[in-house]
């Protein structure tokens, strides 16, 4: 039984998510010093950063209700210091000087409302009696190896015979040259790709029956396959592959000024950004590293956005707010409507060079990379946007619709290797 106390309580209930930053996903079952978490995983993560070099956002669901102090800010954790015998003149007080007195008084836990990094201070006295763990949802780069140094190899030619069909697993060096990719080379072996996959079955035992001579030239080769196969190719070779390059025609709902024309954006999914534009999910578009689960949690087949992102809703203006709710067709009220209504594409406004760090998906076991997609935003339904303040690059969320897809192809205007 836990003592008579004047403060509020709130039950965390089963199916609730909780993030935690850490140097070791399973540190979290260690007495007295895995109880700590948080409500948002962009908040996760800031706190993984502080812990080294090597890091990991771990994902936590509540799988049996617990009952824990709520507490508004850190004002009112020292009024529960004093209540749980602490003395007043050493306040204010370090969460981790509470824990014990908290647990020794018999109560599980607390949630601070306005904690640091903009999410909630989650503290369980025994988070194993009622948490689960799901899985890592992000970690920190493994460390370079030192390598010898080797003699500098000219890249193989873009297309090599069936090199055309697979994904890219080399970077180039066009940002520090002259040279970049070509757009609609690229924009047409993404379309090979697509059809390939459609018919790896019938096409696949043909690739080892084409003639030196068709290997040299991309759209030679693919012709070849095209008669071998009638019809496997036709939209790739006739560009229709994917979406209509026409965008989606918006109203902002504040004054874009200081979004420039140009930005970069960096992802592993390059295929789908050339042949169907940016289609961002519910979720930020940012490609399968980097800051995947940047500032936004699913609930209950929602996604209530952090703070950063609300509070950009809340400074619109009245007729803003307005105008988001009719074009979207979604009433808001709180963050899980925000969620419903739009999306956030992440980009860099300063160099491309920074947006290189989010092209690479490194957890199979041959990495794979994109490109960094140079984009127009005047060719992007642009609702609004603002800055992240906690990285380097200039970087800006452009707010979107949620539904459908965004913008067309033609918002790419170059490619850059990363």
């Amino acid at each position: 039984m836990t003592p008579a106390h004047p403060f509020r309580t709130t039950t965390l209930a089963p199916g609730t998510d909780l993030w935690r930053g850490t140097r070791d996903p399973d540190d979290w079952q260690l007495e007295g010093f895995g109880g700590w978490f948080t409500d948002n995983a962009y908040t996760a993560r800031r706190w993984a950063e502080l812990a080294g070099s090597t890091w990991f956002v771990a994902w936590f669901s509540v799988k049996r209700p617990v009952e824990v102090l709520h507490l508004r800010d850190f004002e009112e954790l020292d009024r529960l210091a004093v209540a749980l015998g602490l003395d007043e003149a050493s306040a204010p007080f370090y969460p981790a000087e509470v824990v014990d007195a908290l647990c020794a008084w018999g109560f599980k836990g607390w949630f601070i409302e306005e904690g640091d990094h903009e999410g909630a201070d989650v503290f369980l006295c025994d988070p194993t009696q009622s948490l689960e763990f799901i899985r890592v949802v992000e970690e920190s780069a493994p460390p370079r190896r030192a390598r010898r140094p080797t003699k500098r190899r000219r890249p193989n030619p873009p297309f090599r015979g069936p090199a055309i069909l697979s994904e890219r697993t080399r970077r180039g060096d066009a940002l520090r040259s002259s040279r970049a990719p070509d757009l609609e080379t690229e924009r047409f072996a993404a379309a090979v790709r697509r059809d390939y996959r459609r018919q790896e079955k019938i096409l696949r035992p043909l690739l080892d029956r084409a003639p030196a001579q068709v290997q040299a030239d991309a759209k030679t080769f693919v012709a070849w396959l095209n008669r071998q196969a009638p019809g496997s190719f036709d939209r790739a070779l006739r560009g229709v592959a994917g979406r209509p390059l026409r965008a989606r025609v918006v109203t902002p709902v504040e004054s874009l000024g200081g979004l420039p024309r140009i930005v970069w954006h960096g992802t592993t999914e390059l295929d789908r950004l050339l042949l169907d534009g940016v289609r961002s999910p519910p979720a930020i578009d940012l490609g399968r590293r980097g800051k995947k689960g940047w500032g936004w949690a699913p609930r209950g087949g929602g996604y209530a956005w952090a703070p950063i992102a609300w509070r950009w809703y809340q400074g619109l203006s009245e007729e803003g707010r307005a105008s988001l709710e009719r074009q979207t067709g979604v009433t808001i009220r709180a963050r899980d409507d925000l969620g419903r209504a739009i999306s956030l594409l992440f980009v860099m406004t300063a160099d491309p060079l920074y947006a290189s760090a989010y092209t690479r998906r490194s957890r199979e076991s041959t990495p794979t990379y994109g490109m960094v997609a140079e984009l127009d935003t005047h060719r992007l339904p642009v609702l609004g946007h603002f800055e992240d303040p906690y990285v380097m690059g200039d970087p800006r969320v452009l707010v979107l619709p949620a539904r459908g897809y965004q913008g067309g192809p033609d918002a790419v205007v170059a490619l850059r290797e990363p």
